[in-house]
This record gives structure tokens, sequence and C-alpha cells, in this order.
């Protein structure tokens, strides 16, 4: 079975071409379950049908590998006068039941390639089930049964009668309009009006909007720095030369891969992609091609880190080596914020095409080991609905999920951060307004984006930055209370005066002089205001005539003589003490005040 074929099967069977063919050996108990599981996932009577009848309508054997996921996508759009039918309730019941059918087809499949990710031949089995499994117009109207037909023009009807347009190619979307992106949105039709999902349109074939991408440590600090995640090896000169790749040890460092065999490779020594590429396919191939499509076949198959590959679905994902891709972290990527010159492959798309590629390699046919790594390379990137970046913009990444080891890490190092930075606030804010307050729990915290382990947290500590860091808070947080006392009193003085201009009820009293503006007892935060000075200043002259509106508005009340207010005042209480209080601390009779609107007895 060619799904199940070996690269050296691939050379063994070039050396022996024209000889008599060894009989085959029996399947040893491997390859017997990996048959079991092909044809549990793929020979169902639908699957095997569907796959039949695509193969035949696109021109290819159906046992061919697989190039690219389903056929063309489809749209619906009910016609004009269609609502409340028979025919489209009927078309909207079937057209719900295959969506179905067809979702736990791949659910089955996933369940069945669980535990074997790094199965060649399990992989094999598992993108052509999902390659199968695919909404196509063809397995619509399979499932829709008697009584509905489809004219050349798309038009589904329903005994007779017009139900709905099946809408193929850019006819099954519609642009949408939305301001700052790197390239157009588009929504499918459906029976139900444009989709909720968006989508962009790249190299003429439609992706979801969001991807996905496990991170490497370097992409996550360029993340929280805000810049442009790029590949290890980027830039034209690393890309068309040779290179090891890397690998992140726990912590987050990276390490060139070693040369030495590892687990798999049948003692042999590990190679960079162009040594590779010379032993599978020219040995006098000096540099690569600067070329979109042999770097992103490399990027599949090699992944030496000369680009960035993403996913369309939010499930997780596998390299062909079983392992998954999201140990540091992983992003959300906003597709229609990436410059369409960044995306150089996708799943949806054609594949990888052997013959092309064996040009640009240098070579004027196709070696059959290169066709074999053409065919696993298109295996994997439907596998895991790949897509190859030659970078992402930062402002294209909408989401950071942490890992837990890294969520331990930030915990750890503020836990050892913050008493620092806190007792340095602290000190030089009671030093320099006698206040004595708690500080806030600090912003920013400066700790290495790229470090992931608890015993890292420790040695990053940096005990004087966070003084530091503290002491320099403080000093806004200085210069708003400094503002807010020089504005308090003099809110206060004036708003004592206008207040007591007004017409009302301070008739009754014989008022004094406007007294001293008590000091506060405290001040408040400062919320968010850039300029700390101009904030404390604002809120001071809130605060202040709010203080003085409420001290007078208690005279009213009749809660106290103007007296006892005094004498309050005069014993350093929370109230200000008056200009006419003795200096034995004695308050003084109020002085009657004349010639000012409202501030005589008697006045009318």
């Amino acid at each position: 079975m060619k799904s199940f074929e070996s690269r050296r099967a691939v050379l063994s069977s070039e050396k022996t071409e024209g000889r008599v063919a060894p009989v085959p050996a029996a399947p040893t108990s491997r390859e017997a379950a990996l048959q079991r599981m092909e044809a549990r996932l793929n020979q169902s009577p639908r699957v095997v049908a569907q796959a039949k009848l695509s193969a035949s309508l696109s021109g290819r054997d159906a046992s061919a590998p697989i190039q690219r996921v389903g056929g063309p996508k489809f749209g619906l759009r009910p016609a004009e006068g269609a609502d409340g039918s028979e025919g489209l309730v009927r078309l909207t019941a079937a057209y719900a039941a295959y969506k179905e059918q067809v979702r736990n087809q791949k659910q089955m499949a996933r369940a069945a390639f669980t535990g074997h990710e790094g199965d060649h031949g399990a992989q094999t089995v598992y993108s052509q089930a999902l390659a199968a499994a695919e909404l196509t117009s063809e397995g619509l109207m399979g499932a829709l049964g008697e009584g509905f037909t489809r004219g050349e023009d798309g038009l589904i009807s329903h005994g007779g009668i017009a139900v709905a347009s099946l809408l193929t190619g850019d006819d099954a979307y519609e642009e949408v309009e939305e301001e700052g992106l790197a390239q157009p949105v588009y929504k499918k039709h459906t029976l139900e009006g444009l989709s909720g999902k968006d989508y962009v349109r790249v190299h003429g074939a439609y992706l979801r909007r969001m991807a996905y991408r496990g991170i490497t440590p370097p992409e996550r600090k360029a993340y929280q720095e805000g810049e442009a995640l790029r590949p290890l090896n980027d830039g034209p000169d690393a890309r068309v030369q040779g290179q090891m790749g890397y690998t992140f040890k726990e912590s987050g460092v990276a390490k060139e891969r070693s040369r030495k065999p590892q687990p798999g490779d049948d003692d042999k020594e590990r190679q960079t992609d162009l040594e590779w590429a010379q032993s599978h396919f020219n040995d006098e191939l000096e540099s690569f091609e600067d070329d979109e499509q042999l770097l992103s076949f490399l990027q599949t198959r090699k992944g030496v880190g000369k680009l960035l590959s993403a996913r369309s679905t939010k499930k997780p994902i596998t390299s062909n080596a079983g392992k998954g891709f999201s140990g540091f972290g992983e992003v959300t990527i906003d597709l229609a914020r990436v410059p369409p010159e960044w995306i150089f492959h996708h799943y949806a798309e054609g594949g990888f095409d052997a013959g092309a590629l064996a040009g640009l390699l240098g070579k004027d046919h196709v070696p059959g080991a290169l066709r074999w790594e053409v065919d696993r390379a298109n295996e994997t990137v439907l596998r895991n609905r790949e897509i190859v970046l030659a970078g992402i913009p930062r402002e294209a990444v909408t989401r950071l999920k942490d890992v837990p080891s890294r969520e331990a890490y930030d915990q750890e190092f503020r836990r050892l951060y913050a008493p620092h930075y806190r007792e340095a606030y602290e000190a030089l804010v009671e030093e320099a307004t006698g206040f004595q307050e708690p500080a806030p729990e600090p912003e920013h915290i400066p700790s290495p984006q790229d470090h992931f382990t608890q015993l890292q947290a420790r040695s990053d500590l940096n005990v004087a930055q966070a003084r530091a860091e503290g002491r320099g808070d403080a000093r806004a947080r200085i210069d708003y209370i400094d503002q807010f006392l020089k504005s308090y009193p003099h809110a206060w003085t004036q708003a004592y005066e206008d207040t007591l201009s007004e017409e009302g009820d301070w008739e009754r009293f014989d008022y004094p002089e406007a007294p001293k503006a008590p000091r506060p007892v405290s001040v408040p935060s400062m919320g968010e205001e850039p300029d700390a000075g101009v904030a404390g200043k604002d809120q001071g002259a809130v605060d202040g005539a709010a203080a003085a509106r409420a001290f007078l508005a208690r005279l009213v009340e009749g809660s106290r003589s103007v007296e006892d207010e005094g004498a309050q005042l005069d014993s350093g209480e929370d109230e200000p003490a008056s200009k006419s209080q003795s200096k034995k601390g004695k308050a003084k009779a109020p002085k009657k005040q004349q010639g000012k609107k409202g501030r005589g007895k008697g006045h009318k």
C-alpha cells in the first residue's frame, strides 16, 4: 500500500527496477495494526465513495497522495421567496445532519490517531481520513436525497421550486469592511446569512482568519517587548545556508541541535538541512534558492528555524516525531493583520510540486527520494492544517497563553521582587511628604521574558533594580501629593467664601473670617492621569472645595455653633483652625462681616 511505503522502500524499488520483485514478507504486528486502523477510518462506505468521487472530479487517482484538504469550499444562499418553504426547511436540516456526520468522522479519526502521533504510517492514515472527512458540494447533494436537484448554475430546487443557490469559489464569500488591516476579510454565505467566522484569501484559497502557534522563548520575549515574531535563522543569508536548527531546554535556553544520533535516527549523525538535501537529492548542491515553496518544504520536513509554522485549528498538533509545539506558550494570530507576502504556504492551496522543487534543487528530473519526501510534507501540512510564514507582526498577535511553568516563574519573581520595591517606595514617600501609606503593587515587573523555571526567577532577581524601580515610582507619587497639598487650601478658602456669598440660610449666623484650611489626613490615589503633578493639583482643588462646603453645611444643619466649630479647630482635630483664635487656644467671638453680599448679619 503506497501510503505505508518508507523512503528506504522507494530507493530500494529504484535500485531493483527491471528485476523480479521479491515476495513481500508477512506484515509485522505494527503494520497489521495500521492496516486495521486504515480500514476502520478510510474504508467506511461513505468515506470511500466520497474519496472516489472527489478523485474522479479532480482527475487524479484515488490512491494518489493527498495534495490539499477536501475539494473546493462552498456556500449557500437561500433563494428569493424561499423563506419558510418545505424545501428550505428540509435543506437546512439535511445540511446540519451532513455537517454533524463529517464532524463525527473527524472525531473518530482523531481518537484513533491519539497515542500513535509519532508513527509515520498512522500519520498517513490520519491525513487521508481528514482529507476524506471534508464538506463538499457533492457530499451535500448526496445527503439531500430524493426530491432535490441542482442545476448547472448551482441552483438547488425541491419539487421544482428554487430553494437555494450553491455557491463555489469566490462567489461563496463576501468581503466585509474593516479598517486597519493588512488584507481584506471575508464571510461565507450560509442559509442563515453571512457566517460568524471570518476568512482571509491567500494564494487563491480561503483560510480562517484566526491561526495559532506554539511559540519559542525568543518569540515570547519579542512579543512582550512589542517586536515582531521572527525565526531564529531569519534573513535571506541564513535561509540559503545549511542550518542545524535549535532545541530549547526546560529553562527556555536555546541550544543548537546536536549532530549526535537521536532515538529513531538509525545511529546516523544528524545533518543540516543543506547536507540532508545533498545526501538525498543532489550532492552538488552548494546552497538553497531563496524561494518561498522550497523554504516552506524545508520548514515542513526539517524545521531548522528559517520560517515559522502556524495552524488553523485550535486543537493541539504534533510533529512527525509525535511531539507537541506549545511547550513555551501559544499565541493567537489574526491573519488579516499579516501582510500576504509574509504567508509562504498553507494547507488549503495545492500541495508541494515535486517537479518544481527538483528544479530548485538543481535536478532535471524528480529523484524517487524527493517524491517520497514531498508526499510526506503534503501529508504533514494537511494533518496539522499548517500555515508557513516568514514572520508574524506584533499587531497580528491578539493573545498570548502562557504555560504553567512561566506562570510559576512570574509568581516567584513577583514574590521576591515586590518587598524590595515596596520598602523603597514607602520610605521615600514618608521622607518627602510625612505621609505613611502603603506602596501600590508594582505595575511593571522587569523580569526576563524568556525564562521558565522558579530557580531562574531566584537568580534573575536584582534587588538594586527593584529598589530603584520603587523609588522611581515614588517620585511620581510625591509630585502628586505636593501639588495636592498646594491646591487644597486655596480651593478650601475660595469655596468657603463663595458659599457664604450665596443667598440662603447663612444669614442666621454670625460668620467668622475664612479660617485656615486643614491639612488632609490622607491623600487619594493618583488615578490614570499620566502627569502626576497636574492630577494632584486638580484633585486637591476638588477635595478642598468639597471639604469647605461640608464644613459650612454642618453649620446650616445646626449640629454645631460657630464657636463650637472654632473650638474643635483649635483643638487640632480634623477641621481647620480659625484665624480669630486666641494665642491661649480659645476661640474669639467671630467678627461681623460688612459690605459683602450675604456676609453681614441682617443683610437683605
